[in-house]
């Protein structure tokens, strides 16, 4: 990706999704069981852990990262 691509997803990523945070304060006081991840931006690593991991940081469950072809 060019920088100007990597800008525009950054962008769209902080103002058009919910943060890591976010997420696992609303999931939380939702009382919802658990938490899958999906809708990922793009990382080159494909490691998402660190995102379950910071929603973690508000939510007790169980937190899961979607994947193409993965079923729930």
């Amino acid at each position: 990706m060019t920088s100007e691509e990597q800008a525009r997803i950054k962008q769209q990523m902080s103002e058009g999704h919910l943060s890591t945070d976010d997420v696992g304060r609303i999931a939380q006081r939702a009382g919802v069981k658990t938490v899958i991840l999906s809708h990922l931006t793009w990382k080159a690593d494909d490691d998402y852990s660190t995102w379950a991991d910071q929603v973690k940081n508000h939510f007790s469950g169980p937190v899961l990262i979607a994947s193409d072809l993965k079923e729930f």
